[in-house]
Order: structure tokens, then C-alpha cells, then sequence
């Protein structure tokens, strides 16, 4: 399997801490959008956006971004891995010059038709995203034994790696 650049350091979006008052760093967090797949129509699906929707976000982001009194940075990511966040989503975040966070199911790259594919995150990665691991199967870690619970986060990002 191919291997992905994955960050080992704090996250870009991380502030300075040292001599900034309590206070300013708590204005300061970052807001983060977080989403699951998107839909070319507007869906009763709890976990899909359309993209219509999703582009009002971005639009809205960007106006924020750019608003002086607003100086809290905004965080996009993506869970799951979904072909969507490919085929939708990227298109999208390069026409609004917006980088995002995509966690992946990293047992499901390239095995589901649903879900993206090795070449599709590295294209992301060659782009400027990041791409983490979001479990190996997705399974609800507060029912792991200590041995699932370590097969499933250290297994998806060695295997990422």
C-alpha cells in the first residue's frame, strides 16, 4: 500500500500559547465544520449535505475569513473517506482556496465503491489537504477490548503511513 506524508507535528491550525492570555487564545480557537458526505440534492440523510449547502459554508467561511474583527481561523474536515469528499467536496474547497481534513476509515480505501481510493488521497495530500486515520473499520471504540482498541487506531495509521 502506498505510503501517505501524514503531520506528526501539532496541527497547523494550533496557536501560540506561551505569554498569550487566556482569554485572547479562547477567541482565538479554531471553528472547525466538520462533515460526513455530501449529496448532489438535498437529502433527510442526517450524515449528507448537498452541495449546495456545503458551498453556502464555504462562501460563508470565506466571508468571515476575510472579516477584520474575525480572527479565528476556521478547520474544514471530512470523516469516514467517502467518494463524495472527493468527487464533490475537493472541487469545491480549490474554487473557494480552502484546505481541509480528511480522517479515513483506512480498512475501507480502495475496498468500497463509496469510499476513496490510494490515488485519490494522495492526490489530496499533493494538494495541500491532510489526510489522518479515523479508525481501521470503524468500530465504536468504547466497546474495544484494549487489544481491538489498539488494532483499530495504531493498525489504520501505521497502515496510512
Amino acid at each position: 500500500m502506498p505510503k501517505l506524508p501524514i503531520s506528526s507535528s501539532p496541527s497547523t491550525l494550533s496557536l501560540p500559547h506561551k505569554g498569550v492570555p487566556l482569554a485572547v487564545r479562547r477567541t482565538l480557537r479554531p471553528t472547525v465544520l466538520a462533515y460526513h458526505e455530501l449529496s448532489a440534492e438535498r437529502t433527510v440523510y442526517s450524515y449528507a449535505l448537498s452541495c449546495r449547502d456545503f458551498e453556502e459554508h464555504l462562501s460563508l467561511a470565506a466571508r468571515l475569513s476575510s472579516d477584520g474583527d474575525n480572527n479565528a481561523p476556521i478547520a474544514i474536515s471530512f470523516d469516514d473517506g467517502h467518494i463524495s469528499n472527493y468527487s464533490s467536496a475537493l472541487p469545491l474547497l480549490e474554487k473557494y482556496s480552502r484546505k481541509a481534513i480528511f480522517f479515513v476509515i483506512v480498512g475501507r480505501i480502495g475496498e468500497q465503491k463509496d469510499f476513496m481510493t490510494w490515488a485519490h488521497l494522495k492526490e489530496l495530500v499533493a494538494l495541500g489537504h491532510r489526510v489522518e486515520a479515523h479508525s481501521w473499520s470503524h468500530t465504536f471504540l468504547t466497546s474495544c477490548s484494549a487489544s481491538e482498541l489498539h488494532n483499530q487506531l495504531a493498525r489504520s495509521r501505521e497502515v496510512l503511513q
